[in-house]
């Protein structure tokens, strides 16, 4: 019954953007079943980075934002200032500009198998699902981690983050997938 508390206890913003983050996990965890080519195609007119290297990127990052989570809900997380304001727009707008920004290295992708990506998918998807009981334990946490361009974002923050992320990439990826494939072109695995 302390599970149904805790997500009671947070509110309705909270609980559909965790809703929204786990069909993003869904769809992103379908990716990783995509035929070789398709998953590795680059396609640098529409990105540097193919399908699987986005699905990959998301995958640390989910993974990286979930941990920060953990310290947040323990209260092991020292004060790193507040929102930026161009925290505060992209939140707001649910939208990132495409080019903008570089991943830091630890989310760089590593050109990982479809197996090691799946697996690492199923291994976030789950976080994300045994985070739904917790949303009140978010929703409570004090504390915030730095974010690169966002400033110091709260629990809450950190998990409409993770949504407005996983968004920017999805959109780009189905642009790579729509694109039309160059004859003779792409198609290698990894």
């Amino acid at each position: 019954m302390a599970a149904m508390t805790g997500e009671r206890s947070a509110p309705g913003g909270l609980r559909r953007v965790h809703v929204r983050l786990l069909a993003q996990a869904d769809r992103l965890l379908g990716l990783t079943e995509e035929p070789a080519e398709r998953l590795w195609r680059p396609v640098e007119r529409v990105s540097a980075w193919s399908v699987g290297q986005h699905v990959e990127h998301l995958m640390l990052a989910n993974r990286a934002v979930l941990d920060r989570l953990e310290q947040l809900m323990a209260g092991q997380a020292p004060s790193a200032g507040g929102i930026s304001l161009a925290g505060r727009v992209v939140l707001r707008l649910n939208y990132i500009p495409r080019g903008r920004a570089r991943a830091t290295t630890p989310l760089q992708p590593k050109s990982t198998s479809a197996e090691e990506l799946r697996g690492g998918w199923l291994t976030v998807r789950r976080r994300l699902a045994e985070l739904g009981p917790r949303l009140g334990e978010v929703q409570a946490a004090r504390g915030t981690f730095r974010h690169l361009v966002f400033g110091g974002l709260d629990a809450r923050q950190w998990v409409r983050f993770l949504e407005v992320h996983n968004h920017h990439h999805l959109k780009i990826v189905r642009d790579i997938q729509q694109a039309p494939a160059r004859p003779g072109g792409g198609g290698e695995g990894r």
